[in-house]
């Protein structure tokens, strides 16, 4: 679905089913409110699919250092492929505030789309946020929609770079 506002262009994309079984996320074992102690600090996993593997723990503060907890989550061996790890502060039922760890880039990132439908579906399931969800990330807001395990998100599309690509170089001439 494509909407235009006064702000720009609103873009609603269907992300597909949200996936909790440890086969799909993939994990180890089911973590659904998981307590695990990283230096001093206690926090509670919910690990989810929602395209990639997430890890979504809630806490009152978002001021803090998130990288080495996070860290130590990604590489746990609960996560035989890793996983991204996002830390999720409630503002409302209706709004939720994000920082995301992921893998790949290995840092925090400025917003993840995954992540957010990860933090937006497992608030909606413990009854933490409605079904219509306004995710706050460092880099701008998304909206997220929960219907049973299916979720989308609505944002706007902003243009970051324009470029070309020698598709010789790349001998991808034939696919064109």
């Amino acid at each position: 679905d494509l909407e235009v506002d006064k702000k720009g262009w609103w873009v609603r994309v269907d992300m597909g089913e949200v996936k909790t079984k440890k086969e799909e996320v993939p994990a180890n074992k089911e973590i659904w409110g998981l307590g695990m102690s990283i230096d001093n600090q206690r926090f509670v996993l919910y690990a989810v699919n929602s395209g990639v593997p997430h890890v979504v723990i809630f806490v009152d503060d978002l001021d803090f250092d998130i990288i080495k907890p996070a860290r130590a989550i990604r590489y746990n061996d609960l996560f035989p492929q890793g996983t991204n790890v996002n830390f999720a502060r409630i503002l409302s039922r209706d709004e939720i505030e994000i920082r995301t760890y992921e893998r790949g880039v290995e840092d925090e990132t400025l917003s993840c789309g995954t992540g957010s439908v990860a933090v937006a579906f497992v608030a909606n399931k413990l009854g933490l946020a409605n079904k219509y969800a306004k995710i706050i990330t460092k880099g701008g807001m998304l909206k997220i929609e929960i219907h049973n395990n299916k979720a989308y998100m609505t944002g706007t599309a902003n243009r970051v770079f324009d470029g070309f690509v020698n598709l010789k170089e790349l001998r991808l001439e034939e696919i064109v």
